[in-house]
């Protein structure tokens, strides 16, 4: 009787552990970085405008977000032109009950003003519960290679300044 119980405890404590640790990837599910130009090229070329952010999908409505400011320039040599933009791409509801879960992405605009590769900083978050709870998420960095135009020494002709 006794290993039978102490048998159930074991097993009741193993599956609430399983069920929170689910319900916590859950809602966290799926986070990642995105770095996108705003004009479409093959590579990126001094002075060109991207976007530097974050996506989450599946955040509880009610939850607040609140992303560490980001420096004037992340580099010496990169730029950050705006402050953060947070908007929702996507609400999905969880039944006529349920809370309703949104898709949410937030990015800076930035630009790089000299020829090299770069590692962006890691984009940290905090989360902040209706119940008042908080954490903090980072998310992974990205790493930017810029280019330069190549001039074409060989037939390249100097005119005057007019």
């Amino acid at each position: 009787m006794r290993k039978a119980f102490i048998y159930l405890t074991i097993l009741l404590s193993v599956s609430m552990m399983i069920s929170c640790g689910e319900k916590e990837d859950k809602d966290l599910s799926p986070m990642r970085t995105f770095l996108q130009p705003l004009q479409e090229r093959d590579s990126v070329l001094i002075a060109d405008q991207l976007l530097y952010g974050f996506e989450i999908d599946g955040v509880t409505e009610g939850t607040r977000l609140i992303p560490a400011e980001i420096a004037d320039s992340l580099d010496q040599n990169i730029l950050c032109l705006s402050s953060w933009k947070i908007d929702t791409t996507g609400v999905t509801r969880n039944g006529k009950e349920g809370p309703r879960t949104l898709d949410i992405r937030g990015a800076v605009r930035i630009s790089p003003f000299w020829e090299g590769e770069y590692d962006l900083p890691p984009i940290e978050l905090t989360r902040i519960a209706e119940d008042g709870t908080s954490d903090t998420l980072v998310f992974d960095p990205v790493r930017l290679d810029v280019k330069t135009m190549p001039v074409d020494t060989a037939t390249f002709v100097p005119h005057d300044i007019k």
